[in-house]
């Protein structure tokens, strides 16, 4: 998101030069906000629980062959396995910048820039996974949730080269207030003798983040007050568990 006179940020200012003679205000205001939202979740039910005959069978649920001596009835398995898993995977490139990166003049009465990010963001990943075979069959049950968020945020005001003559005052504001939050878990159960279970979680969060209010190379002439203000008040939370 930008807004910009000259050229935009990371290229040189234009030779040219941009001319703006005016009697009022010059005002470039660069805005992002909005949430994004990843949701990730699995999950695994494994039983060897015998299903119930319904009551309208003659038979009672036994197949002719098992009634008359000639098949074994089924065995239940001797062992049980589940496994789920679960990613969230984020990777954003956010840039925010008001800009004057220009060799001309502006003549007004007052220049205000002004580059402000809120975006959110939200990452959760879950899995679960449960195994309930008969009481003394073996069981194993694994659960694990991983999340990942790579942000790259820039939010700068920036005036660069240009000649300024203003009657009025000049003011340069970057601020980056968005939160992060960052949820991972994973459970798991096996409910036997001989069950064994294992879950985990792992949340990786990499910040590449700039706040700047910048006035470098620039001519002011007859200015009011100057004023460069630059914060970031972002949050993060994290949560991860199994």
């Amino acid at each position: 998101t930008a807004a910009y006179i000259g050229n935009d940020q990371g290229s040189p200012a234009s030779a040219a030069g941009t001319a703006i003679d005016v009697t009022g205000d010059v005002t470039l205001d660069a805005q992002t906000s909005g949430d994004v939202y990843s949701v990730s979740l699995a999950g695994a039910y494994e039983s060897s629980k015998p299903e119930k005959p319904a009551s309208s069978d003659p038979l009672d649920g036994v197949s002719l062959p098992i009634l008359f001596g000639d098949m074994e009835p089924e065995q239940p398995p001797k062992a049980g396995l589940g496994i789920s898993g679960a990613v969230s995977w984020n990777w954003m490139t956010d840039h925010t910048r008001a800009l004057v990166n220009d060799a001309g003049s502006i003549t007004a009465g007052s220049l205000a820039l002004t580059a402000h990010d809120g975006t959110g963001i939200v990452s959760v990943s879950g899995a679960a996974s449960i195994v309930k075979p008969q009481p003394e069959s073996k069981s194993t049950s694994l659960a694990g949730a991983f999340s990942f968020n790579q942000l790259d945020i820039e939010t700068h005001a920036v005036v660069t080269d240009a000649h300024l003559t203003l009657t009025g005052g000049l003011s340069l504001d970057a601020d980056h207030d968005g939160n992060l939050f960052s949820f991972s878990a994973g459970g798991a159960g096996a409910p036997t003798t001989n069950g064994n279970a294992g879950a985990g979680s792992m949340s990786v969060n990499r910040i590449v983040d700039s706040t700047h209010a910048v006035l470098d190379g620039a001519q002011v002439t007859r200015a009011g007050d100057i004023a460069l203000d630059a914060s970031d008040d972002a949050q993060m939370t994290v949560i991860a568990g199994g």
